[in-house]
């Protein structure tokens, strides 16, 4: 699933079960026992997020579309990537 993908490759927060709330009361005390992110830490994780925007995504699409018609070769989803 993307979005598991993308949380887990941000390096922060986490991902739970649908529907289990045993799994999510986990995730939210790991949270909660990390504490707040530092400056650097929300610096980096805002950097990160770049890949997650319009213009990260319009090229992503480009590049799979190219993919697809055999112009080039597999994308690699931005959010995988270092920004």
């Amino acid at each position: 699933m993307i979005t598991t993908g993308v949380v887990r490759a941000s390096g922060y927060g986490g991902v739970f079960q649908s529907g289990d709330v045993n799994s999510l009361t986990m995730e939210l005390e790991v949270a909660l026992e990390k504490g707040r992110l530092n400056l650097d830490e929300r610096q980096a994780l805002a950097d990160w997020a770049k890949c997650l925007g319009a213009e990260a995504g319009a090229d992503y699409l480009i590049r799979v579309l190219e993919y697809m018609d055999g112009h080039a070769g597999k994308p690699v989803a931005p959010w995988v990537t270092d920004y």
